[in-house]
């Protein structure tokens, strides 16, 4: 039996917006590319030199919080998906970018160099929980989570910004 697909066309619309305001908060010409649902990670980021050639900088993990960003210490994330995404970002040595709006803006974290500035490696630098959605009554959406503490965020926009 394969499992239902929660992610929604209007969900990809919301991540679509989400990244193209993030950035354009930087000086510099970013390309994206949105990968197919079920992909490990929802953006590739690429960054265009002077000669317009273009090269893989990020993936990037997008999400909408109906929340200010402080509300609560941590942020979860699929222990799963991280754990993917970092073994992509370590073969390509590129950054792994988590990229939240929350009702008071958009804020980042760089899991990749976040982890690295613990010098530990993943499994220590995040603390692990067993969580996920249960309004679904879907037992295979509660799963082991990451939970990002909300210091290794910073704002890029504000809400009015944003």
């Amino acid at each position: 039996m394969t499992r239902p697909i929660y992610e929604k066309p209007s969900d990809r619309i919301t991540q679509r917006k989400i990244i193209k305001k993030y950035i354009k908060s930087f000086d510099y010409p970013i390309g994206i590319k949105e990968m197919p649902v079920l992909h490990p990670f929802d953006f590739a980021l690429y960054e265009k030199d002077v000669e317009n050639l273009v090269s893989l900088k990020s993936i990037a993990e997008v999400k909408k919080r109906l929340v200010d960003h402080n509300t609560y210490k941590e942020i979860i994330l699929s222990k799963y998906k991280v754990d993917r995404c970092v073994d992509i970002a370590e073969r390509h040595k590129i950054t792994f970018l988590f990229i939240v709006e929350f009702n008071d803006g958009i804020f980042y974290t760089k899991i990749f160099e976040t982890v690295d500035r613990y010098e530990k490696g993943i499994r220590k630098a995040f603390r692990t929980s067993f969580g996920g959605r249960t309004d679904r009554n879907d037992s295979h959406d509660v799963e082991d989570c990451y939970m990002i503490p909300n210091i290794c965020f910073e704002k890029v926009l504000d809400k009015g910004d944003s």
